[in-house]
Formats: C-alpha cells, structure tokens, sequence
C-alpha cells in the first residue's frame, strides 16, 4: 500500500507545474475503485472489453495522427494485458501467473523508458514501419528469452535485493525499473511540459500498480485500463494544442480567441497589442531575433495580473481578454503590463559566445560580457469595454483596434481607450 501511496503523492506533486490533471485523475480514479473496494471480480469481464477497445481506438488515432510514441505505447500495454491480465500466464513456457508477473514487471518498464527517451520525430511511413517493427521485435525477443530461461529469470527477478526492504508484488526489482521509469519521465515532462510526456508518465503509473495487483485479477484489468485511457487523453489534449495553441509563443491562437468570445456573457474588457516598429527590428536583427522578441512579450502578457487571458492574434499582434471587468477596471493593469515589455531586455549573441554553454564555466568566466548587445521593444495597447448584451464581439474588437492605432499615431509606447 505504501507503494501506491507515493504513487499517487508523486503525481499530486508534478500536478502544479505540468499538463499532468487527466492522466492524473483516471489513475487516481483507478486507485480509489481498488482501495475502497468498490471493484469485484465479476467485472473483469467487461472492463476486457473495455480495456481492448481501448487499446484498438487509441492506436488507430495515434497512428492516423503519427503519434508514434502513442501507438507503441499502447500496443505494449495490450501486450501485457493480454499476458498478465486475460490468461495471467506466460503463452509458451506455461509458467503461473506470478512468473508473468515478474517478466512483465521487469520488461515494461524498460520498454517505456525506451519509447519515452528515444528520439522518434517524423521520418515517413518506412520510418515508422521500421521503429514499430523494432520495438516489436524487443517485445518478441522478450517473450522468447522468458520462454528460454523463464525459470531462472523468475528466480531472479523475484529475489529481494534489498534484504531490509519489503518485496512488494512483481518484486523489488519491478520497483527500481518502475521507480526508475516513473523519475525519467517525470523530469522529462517537467522540463518538456508536453501532454504525451503527462500521458507517458501515468500510464507508467498505472501499468506499476497493474503489476502490483494480483494477476488475472479486476484490479490489474482495471489499471491497465486506465493507462491506455490516460495516454488517449493525451493524444486528444495533444491534438487541442496543435489546433487551438501557437507553436511559437505557447499562447492560445486567434481561434481560441474567436470560439472564447462567442462564448462569453455579459461585460467584459479586451485589449489589442502591438509591437511596435517590429517588421524594421526584424529587417534589423533578423528573424531569429525577432522569434525571441515575440516570445519575451508573450512571457509578459501571460503574466498579466487581474485574471487577463492572453491570446496570440497573428504576426506581432497580441490580445488580452478579462471576463466580467470594463476597460477602466484594468487600465492600470494594462499599463503595468506596457511597462514591463518596455523594461524587458533581451540579450544579442555576440560574435564570440558559444552556441553552447561550456560545461567548464568558471565564475570569472561567465558569459555576461559575451552576449552582445542587449536589445528592448515596446508595445502599444488599444483598450476597450465590450457587454455581449449590447454588442457584438467583433465591434469591440474594432474599438480596441482603432484605439491600439491611435497609441500609435499618438507615439507608440501607450495605451488609449477605444
């Protein structure tokens, strides 16, 4: 029980800072069903149904999306479903179901290490037929080296290897790798934030306690469950990023933009931005610069205080959204904002500095002098009040539009109620 307790305490923790809340919540769904014991045996029949289902819709999307990642991932968790939980034996060596507990509590986690760090960026179909091929072939070579020598693998794998330590179901050894797994795909999805690496991460999760569950049994048919439906919520917030979050900034796009507006009742306040004088400081600095330039802004207006969203509208455009405010209410909060993109620097490589940062940098030698020049922008802010009452959307967005144009006859650097 300890186990799954730090489980879950492991995944409340990346909670705060990661895309983790799905994944997080059918896991932790999955663990009350079994701890409280509101799951019975007699339900191992459906929840097989349910569990293949899964697998089969997930991996069809994922594949017809190039969510390699995904597809493999599931079509593991199918593997040791079918192994572990539908005859909770080894198919060729006939051993019990502890043996396969203790292959599969050994060999899915090295799998989802293996999937979770290799690169597998888009390359082709012959490409992905091949790295499907390969993990495939790990899987067969696993199976087989279990029938070879299951008897000494079980031996093995089921001995404590910490005497002074508990030997919880599947085996210390299933807890390293799983432990292992759980803490490399954590720091990967930190530093990444992505939905695939959240998934990845709870299906690691999910598939630990299925191997701690007792083979053949609900409870193990139920977790696995759980992973293959945490990674297909995945796939699916994966998708919702691609369509409706700009690639480059990280904001929600112009079409988050238009579907929050036509949802949105009563007052509410909207601000149009610019960056000004940009297509001279790309012609200038170049593009890549530029690229930099407009993510720094986006880091600001996300930080916009007063519940603001912030959207990407298009080019060097931006907007600000505050539901249930007037434009007087946040006017000092725009103008905070203005402020702090005006302050923002951004450092210039120099000619000298490394790409790369050495790993030998001493305190004498830290690259604050190497950078380069260090370069700012400012943005003008066109602001208006909008009540969906009264008018529609799109006439606010007009007002906030010819405002944000007379900041900038007015100067630029400002901002003006539309």
């Amino acid at each position: 029980m300890a186990y799954r307790l730090a489980v879950v305490m492991f995944l409340a923790q990346t909670l705060t800072r990661t895309p983790l809340l799905p994944g997080l919540l059918v896991v932790a769904a999955a663990f009350a069903a079994v701890h409280f014991t509101w799951l019975s045996d007699s339900a191992l029949g459906p929840l097989t149904i349910v569990a293949r289902t899964l697998f089969i819709i997930g991996g069809a999307i994922a594949l017809r999306f190039g969510r390699m990642r995904a597809a493999m991932t599931l079509g593991l968790l199918a593997l040791a479903f079918e192994v572990l939980v539908v005859g909770g034996r080894m198919p060729a060596s006939g051993a019990p179901g502890e043996s396969a507990r203790l292959f599969v509590g050994w060999a899915l986690p090295l799998w989802l290490l293996a999937i979770g760090v290799l690169p597998m960026r888009a390359g082709g179909a012959l490409r992905a037929a091949l790295r499907t091929a390969l993990v495939g072939a790990c899987a067969g070579a696993s199976l087989k080296l279990f029938d070879v020598f299951g008897a000494d693998l079980v031996m093995w794998a089921s001995r404590p290897i910490f005497e002074a330590l508990p030997n919880p179901g599947g085996g210390q050894l299933s807890a390293v790798l799983f432990g292992l797994a759980l803490l490399v795909l954590g720091v990967r999805l930190v530093r990444l934030r992505s939905a695939m690496d959240a998934g990845l991460l709870a299906v690691a999760a999910a598939a630990w306690l299925g191997v701690m569950s007792p083979p053949g049994s609900a409870a193990t048919g139920l977790y696995f469950a759980a992973g293959a439906a945490a990674l297909g919520l995945a796939i699916v917030e994966t998708g919702y990023g691609l369509a409706y979050r700009d690639a480059l900034t990280g904001l929600a796009s112009r079409r988050a933009l238009n579907e929050e507006l036509a949802s949105l009742r009563g007052r509410y306040a909207l601000a149009m931005v610019d960056v000004d004088h940009f297509k001279s400081f790309n012609d200038k600095h170049g593009h890549d610069v530029g690229d930099q330039v407009l993510r720094l802004v986006a880091s600001v207006l996300s930080a916009t205080k007063g519940g603001a969203q912030a959207f990407r509208y298009g080019g060097e455009e931006f907007t600000l959204l505050w539901r249930g405010k007037t434009a007087e209410q946040v006017r000092e909060v725009v103008d905070a904002t203005r402020a702090a993109i005006a302050d923002a620097r951004l450092t210039l490589r120099g000619p000298s500095r490394p790409k790369k940062k050495s790993k030998k940098v001493t305190k004498a030698r830290r690259p604050t002098k190497q950078g380069g020049t260090q370069v700012s922008v400012s943005a003008s802010f066109g602001l208006a009040s909008g009540d969906t009452r009264r008018a529609p959307s799109a006439a606010v967005v007009e007002r906030a539009d010819k405002a944000l144009y007379k900041a900038k006859k007015a100067g630029r650097n400002r901002v003006m109620m539309g």
